[in-house]
C-alpha cells in the first residue's frame, strides 16, 4: 500500500514539474517571440527612417533619376499616404509613420518592389518654387496610349521607368507587374463603364489603373471595378492647358494614386509658391523705385511702364497670380486659374527682358 502510495507521489511529481517546465518553457518562448516582433518593429522603424533620409536627398536633386536596390525588402509593403497638406510613409502593419511636410510626394498608395525609383522635378509657374519628389518602382509599368506630341514628350521624360506606348488597348497584356497605369492622351479609349483589357479581367482588380489627360489640360482618374473603367471623381484635376512644354505637375499626376492624394501633396507646393511670389512682388517695388530715380527716358518709358503703368503690366500680373494661388490652396478644383495667370505674367516678363531691364527672376 505505501508502495503504491509512494508511487503515486513520483508521478504526481513528474507532471508537476512537466506543467511547471511547460509553462517555464512557454514564458520564455513568449518572451522571444515578443523580442523577436519589437526587434522587428525596430528595424522596420529604421528603414523607414533611413528611406528618409534617400527621399530628401532625392528631392533636391533636381531633374534626377535614382535606382534605389531594395532586393532585401521585397517582402515589405510600403504605405503612402496625405492627409491635410502633410505626407507620410512607412511600412504597412508597422504604426510608426515618417512625416513629409516640405517636400511634395508623389506615389502610389503601395509599393512593394526590388528597386525604388525616385525622380525630382521642378514646379514653375512661372518661377520655380519647388521640386515635386516622384516616388514609385520597377514593378509599375506605365503603358502611354497615342501618337501624337504628348506622347513622345512623355515617354522622352520618363526613360528608365518602366514604360510602354500602345495606339489601342487591345494588345495590352497583364504581363507580371504590381500594377500597370494607363495613361490615355484624349480619354478616348478609357472611359466610365467601358471594358478594362481583356487580359486583365481575370486577375487582382487593383493590378491596373488608367489617367486621362484632355488637352485643355483635365485629368480623370479610373480604377477597375467588375472589369469595366470606374471614373474615380466627377470632378477632374486642373493642371493646365498643354502646350508645348511638359507640366511637371502632370507628371505627377501619372504617378500619384489619384486625384485627392494628389490635391494633398500639391498644397505644400502652392503655399511655397505664393511665399516666392510675395518676394518677387517685393522685388518689383525695389526696381520700380530704382527706375523712378532714373533719369534716362528709355528706362521711363519702357522698363517702368512694363513693371507698373503699362496694361497689363509685371505688378498687375503678380498680384494676379497671388490671387489665383489663393483660390487654388481654397479650391483644389481652381487650380488651373494658376497655370493661367503664370503663362500670361511669363510671357509679359519675356517682353520686358528684351528691352534689357533688370532681372526679376
Amino acid at each position: 500500500m505505501t508502495t503504491k502510495k509512494g508511487e503515486f507521489h513520483i508521478v504526481f511529481n513528474w507532471i508537476y514539474i512537466l506543467i511547471a517546465g511547460g509553462m517555464i518553457l512557454l514564458f520564455f518562448v513568449g518572451i522571444a517571440i515578443k523580442q523577436k516582433a519589437v526587434s522587428e518593429e525596430n528595424l522596420q522603424t529604421e528603414i523607414v527612417q533611413l528611406f528618409d533620409s534617400l527621399f530628401t536627398s532625392a528631392g533636391v536633386s533636381e531633374k534626377t533619376k535614382n535606382f534605389i536596390d531594395v532586393s532585401a525588402l521585397r517582402d515589405y509593403v510600403f504605405r503612402f499616404e496625405c492627409e491635410k497638406g502633410i505626407d507620410y510613409f512607412g511600412i504597412k502593419g508597422n504604426a510608426f509613420q515618417q512625416e513629409e511636410d516640405v517636400v511634395p510626394l508623389f506615389s502610389p498608395e503601395e509599393i512593394q518592389t526590388t528597386q525604388f525609383i525616385t525622380w525630382s522635378v521642378p514646379f514653375s509657374k512661372p518661377f520655380k518654387a519647388a521640386d515635386l519628389l516622384l516616388v514609385t518602382s520597377n514593378d509599375v509599368r506605365y503603358v502611354f496610349v497615342g501618337d501624337d506630341i504628348l506622347t513622345q514628350q512623355a515617354l522622352e521624360l520618363t526613360t528608365g521607368l518602366t514604360v510602354d506606348s500602345v495606339v489601342d488597348l487591345a494588345s495590352l497584356t497583364a504581363e507580371k507587374y504590381s500594377h500597370t497605369r494607363i495613361v490615355d492622351f484624349g480619354g478616348l479609349l478609357v472611359r466610365n463603364g467601358v471594358e478594362v483589357p481583356s487580359s486583365f479581367r481575370t486577375i487582382d482588380e487593383g493590378a491596373i489603373s488608367a489617367v486621362t489627360v484632355s488637352l485643355d489640360g483635365r485629368v480623370f482618374y479610373f480604377f477597375n471595378k467588375n472589369d469595366v473603367w470606374k471614373q474615380h471623381s466627377a470632378s477632374p484635376l486642373l493642371i493646365s492647358s498643354l502646350g508645348e512644354d511638359f507640366p511637371s505637375e502632370l507628371l505627377a499626376a501619372f504617378i500619384v494614386q489619384d486625384e485627392s492624394r494628389y490635391a494633398c501633396s500639391m498644397t505644400k507646393a502652392y503655399k511655397r509658391l505664393k511665399l516666392v511670389t510675395t518676394l518677387y512682388k517685393a522685388k518689383v517695388e525695389d526696381v520700380v523705385n530704382y527706375y523712378t530715380g532714373r533719369p534716362e527716358p528709355t528706362f521711363q518709358t519702357e522698363c517702368l511702364g512694363k513693371l507698373t503703368t503699362y496694361a497689363p503690366n509685371i505688378r498687375e500680373l503678380l498680384n494676379s497670380l497671388d490671387r489665383a494661388i489663393g483660390s487654388c490652396m481654397d479650391d483644389s478644383t481652381r487650380c488651373g486659374l494658376v497655370s493661367d495667370a503664370a503663362q500670361k505674367l511669363d510671357q509679359h516678363y519675356r517682353d520686358y527682358k528684351e528691352e534689357g531691364c533688370i532681372s526679376l527672376y
